[in-house]
C-alpha cells in the first residue's frame, strides 16, 4: 500500500501508539461506548465550516479559534485542539485496510500500554472507526488522543481531537456535536445546495446544535411514537432557524 494512501500520518505520528494489550480490547470498547454514548450536548452554539475543495460540511464551537487560515485546525478550552484532515485515496480502498495502513505506519511508535481503543461506530451516515488512547508525548501532561476516520469513494475523512486527560469530559461533548454533525457533500450537488443556500441566507450566523441532533438521533429509534412530533418540532426549527444544519 502506498505511503500516499495516508498523507493524514503526517498529523498523527505524534498521536497513535499501538502496543500490547493488557485488558481485553472488548471491555474496553464497552467502557467507551457507554462513555461516549453518556455524554451530553452542549447547549452553546457551533458555526459551519467547509474545506476548501467543498467535500465536506460540519459544525465547530463558535469559541473555539481556528488556527491556520489553509488547515481545517482549531484551538479549543484547555489546551484541546481539533483537526480535520481530508485525504485522497485510491477508489474503492475499503475502510478497514484504510485503518490497517494506518496503524502499520506507526507502529514503531512507543507502547501505549492498555489506554489503546479501536471500536466501530459511524459518521456521516456511514461506517466509521474511532481509535482512542492516552499518551504524554510531546506534551508536559497525559492528554487524551481521538480519531474518528472514515472512508467514502475516493476520499477519507479524519477527526482528531486532542484535550488534557483531566479535561475531556468536559472537552468531548463538544467533539461528540462536531462528529455528528458531519456532512459529506458530492461534488455534483454542491453548487446547487450552495446557490439555493445563498438564496435563503445571506449571512452565516452562530447557531444550538443539541436540539436538532438529538430529534434527528430519534427519528431512527425503533419507537415510533414521538416521530411526528419530532418531525413538526425539527421543521419549526429550520423556519426559525435556518443555518441550524445538520
Amino acid at each position: 500500500m502506498r505511503k500516499s494512501f495516508l498523507t493524514v500520518v503526517s498529523v498523527a505520528i505524534l498521536l497513535l501508539f499501538v502496543g500490547q494489550h493488557a485488558r481485553s480490547q472488548q471491555s474496553r470498547v464497552a467502557e467507551r461506548e457507554a462513555e461516549w454514548n453518556g455524554y451530553v450536548l452542549p447547549q452553546s452554539t457551533f458555526v459551519r465550516q467547509t474545506d476548501p475543495t467543498n467535500t465536506l460540511l460540519f459544525q465547530v464551537p463558535s469559541e473555539w479559534k481556528r488556527q491556520q487560515s489553509d488547515k481545517l485546525n482549531f484551538s479549543g478550552p484547555h489546551g484541546a485542539t481539533l483537526s480535520v484532515i481530508i485525504e485522497k485515496i485510491p477508489d474503492g480502498l475499503a475502510l478497514r485496510d484504510y485503518v490497517s495502513a494506518m496503524m502499520q505506519h506507526l507502529g514503531n511508535l512507543p507502547d501505549s500500554g492498555d489506554s489503546l481503543v479501536v471500536r466501530r461506530t459511524a459518521m456521516c451516515g456511514s461506517e466509521a472507526r474511532e481509535i482512542m488512547f492516552e499518551s504524554s508525548v510531546d506534551s508536559e501532561e497525559v492528554s487524551r488522543r481521538i480519531i474518528w476516520t472514515t472512508v467514502a469513494g475516493p476520499t477519507a475523512i479524519n477527526l482528531v481531537l486532542i484535550a488534557p486527560i483531566g479535561n475531556s469530559g468536559e472537552v468531548e461533548p463538544y467533539f461528540k456535536a462536531v462528529v455528528q454533525s458531519v456532512i459529506l457533500v458530492q461534488k455534483y450537488d454542491y453548487a446547487g445546495f450552495a446557490a439555493l443556500r445563498s438564496s435563503v441566507m445571506k449571512d452565516t450566523t452562530a447557531a444550538r446544535v443539541d436540539e436538532v441532533q438529538s430529534l434527528v438521533a430519534s427519528l431512527t429509534e425503533l419507537d415510533g411514537s414521538s416521530r411526528q412530533a419530532n418531525i413538526a418540532r425539527l421543521a419549526t426549527i429550520f423556519a426559525t432557524s435556518p443555518d441550524n444544519e445538520l
